[in-house]
């Protein structure tokens, strides 16, 4: 009976000692997670504040960039403005230059136009019934103290001709023109005496 006293107290004590054991060991594999999950939570508080600097880095960079697009535009915006004011300065300089070109037009077309006006022809022409023979006689005296060559084209309605002499008037006489220098004058025809110095004389016979 003692014997069996002494096993029960042994099977009990180690009963106590394994219980004992396990819940140490259990005890020891909790502080190990512990330790382990501190170390994971250390390690991702350190990854979080890294990644929290990049994200300020970019941040800052970001608004860097941000800072220079602005300064850019605000530039744009000046140099747009100051290429108006150019543009508008620009018109209106070439405005100016197109009212100076048109004046400087006009009065050329205005010296064309005086010198194309050329001076009256320095002669007097009168018609008179001829004395003897037909037609009329073409009398022509000059104003100036020069013999002067002018073109003589006689107009003969009738026919509807043209015909041209090359005359020689001299300043010291009547020059008249008639049949006997083979120019036959009718009524209805017409006479022009020209010089390209002078401006074109027109006689009509009555």
């Amino acid at each position: 009976m003692k014997i069996n006293v002494i096993l029960t107290y042994v099977l009990i004590s180690a009963c106590i000692i394994t219980t004992g054991c396990v819940k140490k060991s259990t005890y020891e594999l909790t502080l190990s997670e512990l330790s382990q999950a501190k170390a994971e939570c250390q390690k991702t508080a350190s990854e979080l504040a890294e990644a929290k600097a990049e994200c300020q880095k970019t941040a800052s960079e970001l608004a860097e960039a941000i800072k220079k697009i602005e300064t850019l535009e605000l530039d744009a915006k000046v140099r747009s403005e100051q290429s108006k004011g150019d543009a508008s300065k620009a018109t209106a300089q070439l405005d100016e230059a197109n009212r100076n070109l048109q004046s400087l037009t006009d009065q050329l077309n205005e010296a064309n136009r005086k010198l194309a006006i050329k001076p009256k022809l320095p002669v007097t022409a009168s018609v008179r019934k001829a004395n003897y023979g037909e037609g009329y006689v073409l009398t022509v005296d000059t104003t100036v103290k020069r013999n002067l060559k002018v073109v003589l084209t006689h107009n003969v309605k009738e026919l509807q001709t043209k015909t041209q002499y090359n005359l020689t008037l001299n300043s010291q006489v009547s020059n008249e023109f008639g049949w006997q220098q083979g120019i036959t004058f009718n009524i209805g025809d017409t006479a022009e005496l020209s010089h390209p110095d002078f401006e074109t004389i027109k006689v009509s016979i009555p």
